[in-house]
């Protein structure tokens, strides 16, 4: 099956199936909306199907953040600086990014579907073999976890992935269980490697999480660059967390193109909302964000 014909199954798979669980009949009772936080489809669902078509729904509807990540909250500061820069070429950027993010959720969806359903925890939960369970996590990280693809390691403006930790701690571990992930991207324009680690507890939470990129340049005219990205989650209390971030290129260093970046954020819940203030820059630019939102 072609990418063209995957993706057309898959936008009617999620107009057919995903769309009844967005809504209500027009008799129906309004949706109960709980305060905080003020929508949960964006958070994960741990009781996964495990019938092929239920479990691609499901997909579908965790994956729609990566809508949320690019036309939400957290993309106005982006988009606030997109539209001094293109002018009237605004309207062609947003449908592209429209299109490109439909394209995503969709065979995103379809990827994690397959991984999900394959023996690999057998793999990852075999004690009695290392290399085993080395294996099933580096298999599960490499072709699945698509939302670590989606995350930004470096900018002023917020993302889901962050912002998720302060409302849901599903995802973290108990004490003394690494939940780590690591993996290998090969097919791309610039491969890379990864490693994400949670360290410690505190307020309840992690206390640490740290997230480490290394980019190999083989299919263009920087050929042979590496590229560096690492980011740090401090956790300074029960609802907030110090986000910083940093991108080199350690055999580039002294360039005017590949200029080295840094940036900070601190995010925490307030009032019932979430509150975001960031910085970014280079030697040259410095950029700065501040956002309170309830739409999360």
């Amino acid at each position: 099956m072609n990418r063209p014909t995957a993706f057309c199954i898959g936008v009617a798979v999620l107009f057919i199936y995903a769309t009844p669980t967005l809504g209500t009949t027009t008799n129906a009772p309004a949706p109960n909306w709980e305060p905080y936080p003020t929508n949960k489809i964006y958070l994960l669902n741990t009781n996964r199907s495990f019938d092929i078509s239920e479990r691609y729904c499901q997909e579908l509807i965790a994956g729609s953040y990566r809508y949320y990540d690019r036309f939400g909250p957290p993309s106005y500061f982006n988009w606030t600086i997109a539209i001094d820069r293109e002018n009237f070429g605004i309207h062609r950027l947003m449908t592209l990014t429209g299109r490109d993010t439909i394209k995503s959720i969709v065979l995103s969806s379809m990827r994690e579907t397959a991984v999900n359903l394959l023996p690999v925890d057998d793999f990852k939960e075999d004690s009695s073999n290392l290399i085993f369970g080395f294996l099933g996590r580096f298999f599960q990280g490499s072709l699945g976890n698509t939302e670590e693809i989606d995350t930004s390691l470096v900018g002023a403006q917020p993302s889901y992935h962050t912002l998720k930790q302060l409302v849901d701690f599903s995802w973290q571990s108990a004490d003394g269980e690494w939940n780590g992930s690591y993996g290998w991207r090969p097919f791309r324009d610039t491969p890379y490697i990864y490693l994400n680690n949670n360290i410690g507890h505190s307020f309840n939470r992690q206390l640490l999480r740290t997230e480490i990129r290394c980019y190999g340049y083989l299919r263009s005219d920087d050929f042979g660059l590496i590229k560096v990205e690492a980011q740090a989650t401090l956790t300074t209390g029960r609802r907030s967390h110090l986000v910083l971030g940093g991108r080199i290129y350690p055999n580039d260093m002294d360039s005017e193109e590949h200029l080295m970046e840094g940036s900070v954020r601190y995010e925490a819940t307030w009032y019932k909302g979430i509150v975001s203030i960031g910085a970014s820059g280079t030697q040259n630019e410095r950029f700065y964000s501040a956002l309170y939102t309830l739409d999360f």
